[in-house]
C-alpha cells in the first residue's frame, strides 16, 4: 500500500496478497480477508472482466476498471 492509491486498487492488492498466502486458495483467502467467498469469486471476477475490457479497446490493464497501477501481479 502506498499513498494515492484508491481504495479500489489498496482492496485488490490485499486480495492478490491473500490469495498468494494462502497459493491460490479462494476459501482460505476469502476466510483470511473476512469476506464470503462469493464475494471474493464476484471481486476476482470484475478484475478479469475489467481487463478482458481493456485488451479488447488496446488500453493498459492498468487503466481497466479495478485494474492494477503499480504493476503489481
Amino acid at each position: 500500500v502506498t499513498p494515492g492509491m484508491t481504495m479500489a486498487e489498496i482492496e485488490r492488492a490485499a486480495i492478490e496478497a491473500a490469495l498468494r498466502e494462502t497459493a491460490g486458495n479462494r476459501r482460505k483467502a476469502a476466510e483470511l480477508l473476512g469476506i464470503g467467498e462469493r464475494t471474493l469469486y464476484r471481486k476476482l471476477t470484475e478484475y478479469t472482466a475489467g481487463e478482458r475490457e481493456a485488451r479488447e479497446h488496446g488500453l493498459p490493464d492498468d487503466d481497466a476498471p479495478g485494474g492494477a497501477t503499480d504493476g503489481a501481479a
